[in-house]
């Protein structure tokens, strides 16, 4: 059974409607949760172990769900190969920018599609937030950032663009663009403003990051089309 807009009305309301999809998101949960503890405990050599596996286990949940038949599912999918490539071989600040740039220019792409219903058309006051944000980041770390100043302002406003146009998918993706503006300026401060480290902040970076992905992939499966479900 299909609603108006012909997105699937039982899977819409439900994260876990198979088997599968419940061992994939539950797996992805227990390696979250486990790396997000090795980080409090400043277990750097396994937190560098544990990074591999989000982001395969979040794939393999979103195929488990849907068929990669559409450019949404096809886009979200690349967006989370390149995250994945920046968590793992993103050791150099400036390839992990790199990485994280495609990501994000994978999202902006399958965003793109709903920007009628972001807050570029229906919030504009909203938008000035937004804005307003992107530019403060840019403007408080460029001094910081040296030779990669022009990188880190080119990821910043890849990031803002990205959290305006996940509006558009509705509340889960106002909270996964959000959550991903949140954890990329945590990151930043961690990278290139020593003077403003504090306790526990690598935990707070995938803590937001890894929700932010997981948000981000269910506010995109909300919008496929019925028959791009996979069956029980």
């Amino acid at each position: 059974m299909t609603t108006r807009n012909g997105l699937a009305g039982a899977d819409r309301r439900t994260i876990l409607p198979t088997l599968w999809t419940k061992i994939w998101f539950g797996a992805f949960l227990i390696m979250s949760i486990a790396d997000v503890a090795a980080e409090f405990a400043e277990a750097k050599p396994l937190t560098r172990i544990l990074i591999f596996f989000p982001m395969p286990l979040l794939f393999g949940y979103v195929l488990a769900r849907v068929r990669p038949t559409g450019a949404l599912v096809r886009w979200l999918l690349a967006a989370i190969v390149f995250s994945w490539l920046g968590d793992a071989f993103g050791q150099q600040v400036i390839v992990k920018i790199g990485f994280f740039a495609v990501a994000q220019i994978c999202y902006l792409v399958a965003f793109l599609p709903y920007w009628r219903n972001s807050v570029l058309r229906r919030r504009p006051l909203f938008l000035i937030l937004y804005a307003i944000a992107t530019v403060a980041m840019i403007v408080f770390l460029i001094p910081y950032a040296g030779t990669v100043a022009i990188p880190v302002i080119g990821y910043a406003l890849l990031v803002g663009a990205m959290a305006v146009l996940a509006t558009g998918l509705g509340r889960l993706g106002v909270i996964g663009g959000l959550l991903f503006f949140a954890s990329d300026t945590i990151l930043a401060l961690m990278l290139f403003v020593p003077s403003m480290a504090f306790p526990t902040q690598g935990a707070w970076v995938m803590i937001t990051y890894l929700g932010a992905q997981a948000v981000l992939a269910i506010a995109v499966l909300a919008r496929v089309p019925a028959e791009a479900y996979r069956a029980g």
